[in-house]
Formats: C-alpha cells, structure tokens, sequence
C-alpha cells in the first residue's frame, strides 16, 4: 500500500526526508534530512553527513512523501514502536472480517414474544446464557 497523507501514521518512516519544523532543542530546529532508523520515541535522522537523533514527543516534523507532497505530522503522535503502529494503522484501514452478533437474554425473549404473538412459528435462539436456557427448558 503506498505512503499517503491519509495513511502517513501507519507506515514505517525510514526513508523519507523529514524537515524538523519545531523542537524543544532549538540545535535541532530546521534540521533537514532523511530518516535512517526509527524507535519508539525517536528517529535517527542523517543530516549534513552526521547521523542525528531526534526525540519524537519533542518535535514537530515535516514529511516529505515519495510523490512530492508534504505533510506536518505532530511528533507525539509517532511514539509507538514502528512496527506496532504499522501493524494497528494498516489493520485500521482493512476491513475487519464480520463478527457474529450476540443476542441478550432480553433480546431472544423479546424476539421470541414477538414471533409467539404474530401467530407464527416460535424461534429457538442458540445461547449460551444458563439463565435463558433454563428458561427455555421450564416452557
């Protein structure tokens, strides 16, 4: 999948060409470069033929993307280990296979109430709630 503004979060940093746009440490302030490793809380970023790491929760970064584009990007919202936060921002973006629906106690009586009283044929609703089951049992 590639690298978009949309999705600059869940993709792993090193490679790109970074700008620090803000930091704390005004030495690190307008440093330009290309990211060489990334941490947890940092980014290791070669810059003027010195490899330089910057804290994440400290800066503001400017992104530039392979297409061209630039995108600011707040530093604390990068302080997850890389392949953690690829691994949750691309499962985010998929479709999440269907979880089947559970039904309450409340709910399956309800139900069954309902289809008793229009005259047609009673549903039994598969449970696992011991209390409707021995409710079902006593009928």
């Amino acid at each position: 999948m590639p690298i978009t503004p949309q999705n600059i979060l869940a993709h792993e940093w090193i490679g790109l060409q970074v700008t620090v746009n803000a930091s704390r440490d005004p030495g690190l302030t307008g440093l330009l470069g290309i990211v060489r490793d990334e941490t947890r809380n940092t980014l290791l970023i070669e810059a003027r033929n010195r490899l330089v790491r910057v804290p994440k929760a400290n800066a503001q970064f400017i992104a530039t993307l392979p297409t061209g584009e630039i995108v600011p990007v707040e530093g604390p919202l990068l302080t997850h280990r890389p392949e953690d936060r690829v691994k949750k921002g691309l499962a985010n973006q998929r479709p999440s296979p269907r979880k089947p629906y559970q039904l309450s106690a409340l709910t399956c009586t309800i139900i069954q109430n309902t289809a008793d009283t229009k005259g047609g044929e009673a549903r039994r609703w598969p449970t696992t709630r011991p209390a409707l089951l021995q409710q079902q049992a006593t009928e």
